[in-house]
């Protein structure tokens, strides 16, 4: 039997056909499975699984010209908050250090919250995209970093609580 693809849902429910409903079975208890295992993974974890890094698989020699005085300018905001600051840092630095170096300079200005802040609870959110850059990879690795780099603009994260980003 062939059903168009513009079959409804009801239209399947109604299908009395053993094939169809031996199959919907199985794609449910796979899709289940894979939530279960979704909810017992780390934030880190999780973030790999749902929004894997996009990475360039090599350094261009050409990008060394684009950079200013071999670093890296980058802005970062942080979420809930006017701050921006920007830095400059070499293109290997990964986005862990990354995170601490925005994290001490909004310490620096703003003084010690109540609370101890761990770096390893905040991720770097490209702005305006529902991608991050995290892991241990060098920032010029990520593509958006290197398309910025290459059109000779600034590359902007938000600095976002993981915490924030599975929910």
């Amino acid at each position: 039997m062939v059903l168009s693809c513009f079959s409804g849902l009801q239209e399947f429910d109604a299908l009395q056909d053993n094939e169809v409903r031996d199959f919907r079975s199985k794609m449910r208890k796979i899709s289940e499975e894979k939530m279960q295992s979704m909810l017992n993974l780390s934030w880190l974890e999780w973030l790999k699984c749902t929004f894997p890094p996009e990475l360039e698989p090599s350094i261009q020699d050409n990008i060394q010209d684009r950079l200013y005085g071999g670093n890296l300018v980058v802005a970062i905001h942080f979420e809930n908050c006017q701050d921006v600051f920007s830095f400059q840092v070499s293109p290997n630095i990964t986005p862990l250090k990354m995170t601490e170096l925005a994290i001490r300079k909004r310490l620096t200005i703003h003084g010690r919250e109540d609370k101890e802040v761990d770096p390893e609870d905040y991720v770097l959110q490209i702005i305006g995209r529902l991608e991050y850059v995290f892991d241990d990879h060098p920032l010029i690795q990520f593509q958006y970093v290197r398309n910025c780099v290459i059109n000779k603009t600034i590359p902007r994260f938000t600095l976002v609580e993981c915490c924030k980003i599975k929910k």
